[in-house]
């Protein structure tokens, strides 16, 4: 299943959600410009899945201004889907949403699988100007460095916190109605797998078959591409997942309860890991005022102050060749 089929299944979502045709609504506050994946197709296919909502819900529906709402934007405009959502347990006055770490984790995957696009076709360019094979070789090794900090350090993390964790919080804690929707969404992870695989499977392989300058310039232009389609599958993903987690999570699970989740991903990460991924979160959302006052708001102080030791010392060393080089 493709894009097209999660969002039909978060319109499947909404419609059981709001038997009444009305969204519970807030006026949303004025926000930046969309960032969203490039894309015709998408951008056709996400404007005619909103129109939809927004006529079933009575023109009331809000869809986010961007990628980097903050916490209080998607709660107003989220909150309560018709009936279903207003008689939810958790009070309107009480529902807030913390499970902020699986988001960020979300979206460094998509900035990293873009930062390796960039390195791929900064090593296509070398190789344009005259690069040897040697040069070649270097290349790939670079690629592959960052490929396993994007995909065997970082992405298979956040599937086994999905798999393993959040779904399933997921599914004990809201209304039956939801789990189709969940199963959609891990269906299209797996879509999003099956790129990911190809991508390290083209990396592994880039250097060993380049027998000439064609071949090897067309084997980084794939490794491009790849990095390209698994950076916007994961947007499109996240961004959706987001639109129904946000407003499901809020009102169906407790704030207490949802801290104890929190803190049983990051047991499960253990200390270092943890420490990686503070950084990463912090880099993913830097200059994004609202995020980063929730990164301040929910991350420990402690934690914080450390943060630029551990960027130097623990992430650098690994994502350092994802970094350009001016080529």
């Amino acid at each position: 299943m493709r894009v097209l089929g999660v969002a039909a299944a978060a319109l499947a979502l909404l419609a059981a959600l709001a038997p009444s045709g009305a969204f519970i609504q807030a006026t949303p506050p004025a926000a930046a410009a969309p960032q969203e994946p490039s894309g015709g197709r998408f951008q056709g296919l996400k404007g005619r899945f909103m129109s939809k909502v927004n006529r079933l819900a009575g023109g009331a529906f809000r869809r986010p201004a961007s990628l980097q709402d903050t916490l209080e934007e998607s709660a107003r405009r989220y909150i309560g889907f018709g009936d279903a959502m207003a008689s939810a347990p958790v009070s309107l006055m009480e529902r807030t949403f913390l499970i902020h770490g699986w988001r960020w984790h979300s979206r460094s995957v998509a900035r990293d699988a873009n930062r390796l696009q960039a390195a791929a076709k900064e090593e296509e360019r070398a190789w344009k100007k005259g690069a040897d094979q040697a040069d070649l070789v270097a290349s790939f090794e670079r690629l592959e460095q960052g490929y396993d900090f994007l995909w065997n350090f970082s992405f298979t993390q956040l599937r086994a916190i999905e798999m393993d964790l959040y779904f399933p919080w997921l599914r004990k804690n809201l209304p039956r109605s939801v789990h189709p929707q969940l199963d959609a969404f891990e269906r299209e992870r797996r879509e999003i797998e099956t790129v990911g695989r190809k991508l390290g499977d083209e990396i592994g392989n880039g250097a060993k078959r380049a027998n000439g300058r064609g071949d090897a310039g067309a084997a980084l232009a794939r490794v491009s591409s790849l990095a390209s389609d698994l950076e916007r599958r994961v947007l499109e993903l996240t961004t959706t997942q987001e639109a129904c987690f946000v407003p499901l999570v809020s009102a169906y699970v407790s704030a207490a309860e949802q801290r104890r989740f929190n803190f049983k991903v990051i047991s499960s990460l253990g200390i270092l890991k943890s420490r990686v991924f503070l950084v990463s979160f912090a880099e993913t959302i830097k200059g994004d005022k609202g995020e980063e006052a929730l990164y301040r708001e929910n991350i420990p102080k402690v934690a914080q102050a450390l943060v630029p030791r551990w960027r130097k010392q623990l992430y650098e060393p690994k994502t350092q060749c994802l970094e350009p080089r001016g080529v």
